[in-house]
C-alpha cells in the first residue's frame, strides 16, 4: 500500500551568529558552502515523514551533507526505469540512510538503514519497507530545497547572480517540469521564527512570506 511521504520544515534566524570563515571550506563546493554560511545565520529542523512514522534532522549540518548529492540522486531516480539510490545523514547525531529503490515507473520502495551513531528518536523508526509515489518524493525534496536556495536568497542577495546558483535552480525546475509538478506551498504551513506559522507566497520571487494560522509549530 502506498504511504503518504512529506518534508515539513522549521527555522528562525539565530540570536547571534556562528562563527563562519569560508577559508575553512577551501575544497568544498560553492553550494555547500553558501548553505553552511546559511546555517550560521539560522538554525533549525527538518521532518522527513514516511506514513505515520518520522525522521527528525537539524538543519546544520543535515542540510549540508546532502546538498552536493541531492539534485543528482533525485535526477537518476527520476529518468532510470529501475534503479538503487540513497540519501545518506552521515554526521554522528545522525548517521541516517533513506535506501532507495524503483523497480516500477511511478512508484519507490524506501527503507530506514540506522547507523552506529543514530539519534535517539531516528533509532525508533521501524526496519520495514514503505512504497511512496515517485512524483511525491520528487515534489517534496523539490519543496524543501526551494525554501532553503531562496533563504540563502534572502540571506546574500547577490547569490541570485552566480552561475552555480543559477543552475541548482534549473535543475530543481527541470525535475518539475519532468514529473508536471509545481512547488505548492499552500498545500500546507511550514514555519519561521519564534511561534508564528507562515505561508510562501508563490506569486513573489522571494521568500514572501504571510502570516497562515495560529497554530503552534512546535507542537508535535
Amino acid at each position: 500500500m502506498l504511504q503518504d511521504f512529506q518534508i515539513h520544515i522549521s527555522y528562525k534566524r539565530r540570536l547571534s551568529f556562528d562563527d563562519f570563515d569560508v577559508s575553512d571550506y577551501a575544497d568544498a563546493s560553492n553550494m555547500f558552502v553558501e548553505i553552511k554560511k546559511l546555517c550560521a545565520h539560522y538554525e533549525g529542523q527538518f521532518t522527513i515523514k514516511i506514513g505515520e512514522y518520522a525522521l527528525e534532522f537539524d538543519l546544520d549540518p543535515d542540510i549540508t551533507t546532502i546538498i552536493d548529492d541531492i539534485f543528482s540522486t533525485l535526477e537518476h531516480i527520476q529518468t532510470a526505469e529501475k534503479c538503487a539510490a540513497e540519501i545518506y545523514f552521515f554526521e554522528q547525531g545522525s548517521d541516517t540512510n533513506i535506501v532507495i529503490n524503483k523497480d516500477v515507473p511511478d512508484t519507490l520502495s524506501l527503507r530506514v538503514r540506522k547507523g552506529e551513531y543514530v539519534s535517539k528518536v531516528n533509532s525508533m523508526f521501524p526496519e520495514t519497507t514503505f512504497e511512496v509515489k515517485l512524483s511525491a518524493f520528487i515534489q517534496e525534496w523539490a519543496q524543501l530545497i526551494t525554501i532553503i536556495l531562496d533563504l540563502a536568497i534572502k540571506d546574500t542577495p547577490n547569490l541570485a547572480r552566480e552561475s552555480f546558483f543559477a543552475d541548482y535552480k534549473r535543475r530543481l525546475a527541470d525535475l518539475l517540469i519532468a514529473q508536471k509538478l509545481r512547488v505548492n506551498f499552500y498545500q500546507r504551513p511550514f514555519y519561521v521564527c519564534q511561534r508564528t506559522p507562515l505561508h510562501l507566497d508563490r506569486r513573489r520571487g522571494d521568500l514572501g512570506l504571510r502570516p497562515a494560522s495560529s497554530r503552534c509549530c512546535h507542537r508535535r
